[in-house]
């Protein structure tokens, strides 16, 4: 199956309108929170924070810990792209500190994995891919402990970028091509346009010119097909810009 982000925005709005019309407010904080996530996926990081803003302040309301947890983690995504890198941590680590005491509240284990994923990319902004690469494989068993392909396949992107900077080529190619093959076979574009992104660039410190451009145009293919799905042309626009900075 496809992943569009077209599709996904469409039928998320159609359900926000349908959650606030019957006044069902966990639902539309979980449609906000959805909405920030897919805007962030294209690269509309400022309408991505309004809408994780707007579902953390409502999940706050009613008491929501799983909803708010997303929220939070989406929004630290939001400020780490936007460069405040101190900010996301400032957001990220009360949900982390909350994992860290006793009990399992709906949905723990799947945000869990998540608080991995951004304290990953983190580390990998702050310069320390040795942290990164231990939150990456924290990430990875977790995802395939609860045979969850999307974040398994983001985990060994995320691995694989640690390894990268820490100039271990042949391991990051390794699990770039997995996370290809993963991203491929359930159709999630970003996913594949992220590690093709990342594969160019290791064939590009090879030498490998052919092969690198090569991994270029698979992320440019899986970035069009993507944008193709959105009617708003500055989302288009949005999203090519995104992935071409992925695939640089």
């Amino acid at each position: 199956m496809l992943l569009t982000p077209g599709g996904a925005i469409g039928l998320l709005e159609e359900a926000y309108l349908l959650c606030d019309r019957i006044g069902d407010r966990a639902w539309k904080s979980r449609m906000l929170n959805t909405l920030g996530w897919c805007y962030g996926e294209i690269g509309s990081v400022e309408q991505a924070r309004d809408y994780n803003q707007r579902a953390a302040a409502l999940a706050r309301t009613i008491g929501d810990p799983e909803i708010l947890a997303n929220a939070d983690i989406n929004l630290a995504s939001n400020h780490l792209a936007l460069g405040a890198v101190e900010r996301a941590v400032d957001v990220l680590e009360p949900i982390a500190a909350a994992l860290a005491r006793p009990g399992d509240p709906w949905m723990r284990w799947r945000y869990e994995l998540h608080v991995h994923e951004m304290r990953g990319q983190i580390e990998l902004a702050r310069g320390a891919p040795d942290a990164a690469l231990a939150a990456a494989e924290i990430e990875l068993q977790g995802a395939q402990h609860h045979r969850v392909v999307k974040v398994e396949a983001r985990a060994l992107t995320l691995r694989a970028a640690a390894l990268l900077a820490l100039e271990r080529r042949d391991e990051a190619e390794a699990s770039l091509a997995a996370s290809v093959a993963l991203a491929e076979r359930i159709g999630h574009l970003r996913g594949a346009w992220h590690a093709h992104g990342l594969l160019a660039e290791v064939a590009r410190r090879a030498g490998r010119t052919a092969v690198a451009a090569a991994h270029t145009e698979h992320a440019h293919a899986a970035a069009e097909r993507a944008a193709a799905s959105l009617a708003d042309a500055d989302l288009r626009r949005r999203l090519i810009a995104s992935a071409l900075g992925d695939a640089a």
